[in-house]
């Protein structure tokens, strides 16, 4: 909870927003002012007040008093912020006493300075205007509402937060300028009743009071819906200024952990658990370590569910992570756990969750949302941001670990019947992505009924990528480099697909032979291919599916225009996809479901290297590269599986 400097702080600065804003209005329409006599324009006044003190308001959020309060400034703001449970009953009357008393003091203060100047605006009180007390009460409100809707969505994306306090200002900035004529623009009780009671006009104050307070909790209450909480109670977390706000997002660990220590509680008497985590930048750097234990209560706004890791899939990027060739890790931290495959078991559930409960089974998301229009809307897959937080990749902890906390819109629950499978979800939704994508692109033709797909490469998105278009009925042709017979091989013929060693046949062989494909699903990790895909092998009105990462420098020489003039003549489409969101999980879970009943077994058989414990991820690195790997995954709690 808040103490009593972070409240010293709130009153100081709700005190010099007031005692500035009084001085604006004063300057702007006092009798006897100067500017008054230079700018008869009633409207220019209005301008240069709708910037001077919005922009005061963003300057006090953004120094030293912003930095210590949260900068709220306004009971409106920190009632939203209660709602959102940040601060607890207690912390938001104590921010509330001390912003009315600080507007006082404020308003009291311009009173001494500027006498009867200050008392011919009535010490800036608002009252109602234009439409009467009925027309202000619903412009207060309707403006409040806006303001903390902008507060709450900038403070919860981390790209978006040191923007919070300038686009707050430059919103009221607009909104003066078009409303004060009929409220005169308060959005702040305190900043109404410091005025009010300082000067003695007490016309509708009721309304500066019960109007931005309605806007407040519709605002806050529509965000809970959407995102369940805000990451923060600051309009600006610097983390060299202590956050007594509870469950903020932006603390780094080792803050925490300070915290919890001043509170009386050891480093010690924290649970620990095991993880695997690496030094991202470093080589070999993957290691076994103790961790702190998660609990559902990390989670704010009791949204938490306590997930117990079951088992994680390794592919090549956890091998690539423990090269040192990429990975971030989580703000203030040096390390990174690993693995992004996951599957759990709910342990525990906050009292705000429904949507699982203890004892179901769920695979995890990998992206988080970050700060893009796509990542607002609930697609972090195609987020826009550079800095992306993705599950043991970028910023944010992965699953080789024993325990972790996560919001329930980031879980997928899977049935129990596929439990001995779902490992396969995560790397089944970058393949059902694709596919569905190719699917909603193929609406431009407005008739479009695939018949032949071809697969390149059969590793393990290659092979969930046959078995996705089997079940949707289609002749697929997957391409290996190996020679059949093999397990690969073996798995695509399992299920009424081709497979055609590259060894021995081109793919523009097969294509001239049997017809080129109307969809392409490539899943090699060798560029080159693409190349070879977009010659020939794509029928007319066809789609070209990229799925493979391709970190080097391979150059190729290609004939560019005979593939764009292919592409042009044949009204033909290439993308890339990566990742998946939450449709592309659920539509994985029903393609697994499918596969285990047409095919009983046929999912098993890809996982081919089972790793038994936490302590033996070095094998399960090794293991990667072995001949014959499909899935190499990692038993986390091996005798729960």
């Amino acid at each position: 909870m808040v103490g009593w400097r972070e409240v010293a702080a709130e009153f100081a600065g709700t005190a010099l927003l007031l005692l500035l804003a009084v001085s604006a209005i004063v300057a702007g329409f006092a009798a006897g002012s100067p500017i008054v006599g230079a700018v008869p324009d009633e409207y220019l006044r209005r301008l240069m007040t709708g910037v001077l003190i919005p922009a005061a308001a963003a300057g006090i959020v953004y120094s030293p008093l912003g930095r210590i309060s949260g900068g709220h400034l306004n009971p409106a703001v920190t009632t939203g912020f209660w709602v959102l449970g940040k601060l607890t009953s207690g912390s938001a009357l104590k921010y509330a006493a001390a912003q009315v008393a600080g507007a006082t003091t404020g308003a009291l203060g311009a009173l001494l300075v500027w006498g009867h100047a200050a008392v011919s605006v009535r010490v800036g009180a608002t009252v109602p205007r234009l439409g009467g007390a009925a027309a202000a009460l619903g412009a207060e409100t309707l403006m409040t509402f806006l303001l903390l809707t902008l507060i709450f969505t900038f403070v919860d994306h981390p790209r978006l937060m040191p923007f919070t306090a300038a686009s707050a200002a430059l919103l009221v900035a607009v909104l003066m300028l078009a409303e004060a004529p009929v409220s005169g623009t308060s959005l702040n009780p305190a900043r109404s009743f410091g005025p009010a009671l300082v000067g003695a006009t007490w016309t509708g104050l009721w309304v500066y009071v019960v109007a931005p307070t309605l806007g407040a909790l519709a605002a806050a209450l529509l965000h809970r819906r959407r995102r369940g909480t805000v990451a923060c109670g600051k309009l600006l977390h610097d983390n060299a200024y202590r956050c007594r706000f509870l469950n903020c997002a932006y603390t780094p660990p080792r803050d925490r952990v300070q915290r919890l220590r001043r509170h009386h509680y050891s480093w010690r008497e924290q649970p620990k658990m095991k993880a695997i985590a690496v030094y991202p930048g470093k080589a070999d750097s993957a290691h076994l370590t103790d961790v702190p234990r998660p609990a559902v209560t990390d989670v704010p706004g009791g949204h938490g569910v306590l997930v117990r890791v079951l088992r994680v899939g390794l592919d090549g990027t956890d091998k690539e992570i423990n090269a040192g060739e990429y990975g971030t890790a989580p703000a203030g931290e040096d390390i990174l756990i690993t693995g992004h495959e996951s599957l759990g078991v709910v342990e525990e559930v906050g009292p705000a969750v429904s949507e699982v409960r203890p004892g179901d089974l769920v695979v995890a998301r990998v992206r988080r949302a970050g700060g893009s229009l796509y990542d607002l809307i609930d697609t972090p897959d195609m987020t826009t941001d550079e800095a992306y937080f993705e599950h043991g990749i970028s910023r944010v902890h992965g699953f080789l670990r024993e325990y972790y906390a996560e919001e329930p819109r980031y879980l997928i629950p899977v049935p129990a019947a596929l439990r001995h499978v779902a490992v396969l979800l995560e790397p089944t939704s970058v393949a059902e992505k694709g596919i569905l994508q190719a699917y909603d692109i193929q609406r431009r033709l407005k008739v479009w009924h695939p018949r032949r797909a071809a697969v390149l490469g059969a590793g393990t998105i290659g092979l969930l990528a046959t078995m996705i278009l089997r079940n949707r009925g289609l002749e697929v042709t997957t391409f290996g480099l190996e020679q059949a017979p093999y397990l690969n091989s073996e798995l695509v013929e399992a299920i009424g697909a081709s497979y055609v060693s590259t060894r021995q046949t081109s793919p523009a062989q097969v294509a001239a032979q049997g017809g080129a494909f109307d969809l392409v699903f490539e899943a090699t990790g060798y560029s080159p291919i693409v190349f070879d895909a977009m010659c020939g092998l794509l029928a007319k009105n066809g789609v070209l599916i990229l799925s493979s990462v391709t970190g080097g420098m391979r150059r190729s020489e290609v004939p560019s225009d005979a593939i764009n003039l292919d592409f042009v003549l044949g009204n033909k489409v290439m993308f890339g996809t990566v990742n998946a969101s939450r449709e592309h999980f659920e539509e994985g879970v029903r393609d697994l479901a499918v596969a285990e009943a047409r095919t009983p077994g046929w999912l098993s058989r890809l996982l081919t290297h089972p790793i038994p414990g936490l302590d033996r991820y070095d094998d399960a690195l090794a293991a990667l590269g072995e001949p014959g790997a499909i899935k190499v995954y990692v038993e986390v709690s091996p005798d729960n599986v």
